[in-house]
């Protein structure tokens, strides 16, 4: 009987402990986002995700040598991407939205917070 009630008990706490992780309802997928807004022909900001082993880039443009290389975690609705160049935090909006909350090195890129940055399937 100690055993029933004790193995209730352990997956009791089990359960309210699992119910406490802050998990993404939201599916994204590894790839481009693009910077949504008025840029030089050719130089339009990017975040690129590669979910596989967390790699994160984001550059300036495509076209350009320099990007920020890292790493990122999703706590909640947040995509969070340290880089060698400063830590940089996304609002996830939705499956293919992300939206700029913090930039800590913003004379890399020259992004204002909110910027958007949406998803495309390009190859």
């Amino acid at each position: 009987m100690k055993k029933i009630i004790g193995g209730i008990m352990c997956l009791s706490v089990l359960l309210v402990c699992t119910g406490c992780v802050s998990v993404s309802e939201t599916t994204l997928t590894s790839g481009y986002y693009y910077a949504e807004g008025t840029f030089a022909t050719e130089a339009t900001p990017y975040v690129y995700l590669y979910f596989d082993d967390n790699c994160f880039t984001m550059g300036q443009s495509r076209i350009f040598s320099f990007a920020a290389t890292g790493s990122f975690v999703i706590i909640g609705n947040r995509l969070i991407a340290k880089t060698q160049t400063g830590t940089y935090v996304f609002e996830i909006k939705d499956s293919e939205t992300l939206l700029l909350v913090i930039d800590e090195n913003n004379e890399n890129f020259g992004l204002s917070k909110n910027t958007k940055f949406v998803f495309c399937n390009d190859i």
